[in-house]
């Protein structure tokens, strides 16, 4: 549906401008994380704690395992 779309593409906007901006500024990953997460993480300043396989979705954890422990995603991970 459309309105699903749109909220998609708003929300991936909003990731992209919130990645470029700890990207810029790492240090800022805490507050950004508080202030713009959907995630329950939020409350954590984003940080997930320990995850084991099959834990999250999919797609997520495909990029996870990628990727070294404190390392920051190149791009934003979409999952629902």
């Amino acid at each position: 549906p459309p309105d699903i779309e749109d909220a998609r593409k708003q929300a991936l906007g909003r990731s992209m401008e919130a990645l470029k901006r700890i990207q810029q500024n790492p240090e800022l990953f805490d507050s950004i994380a508080r202030a713009e997460s959907a995630c329950p993480s939020s409350k954590e300043a984003g940080r997930l704690g320990q995850i084991s396989r099959r834990q999250t979705l999919p797609a997520f954890e495909a990029a996870l395992v990628k990727m070294k422990a404190g390392e920051i995603s190149a791009a934003p991970v979409a999952t629902q």
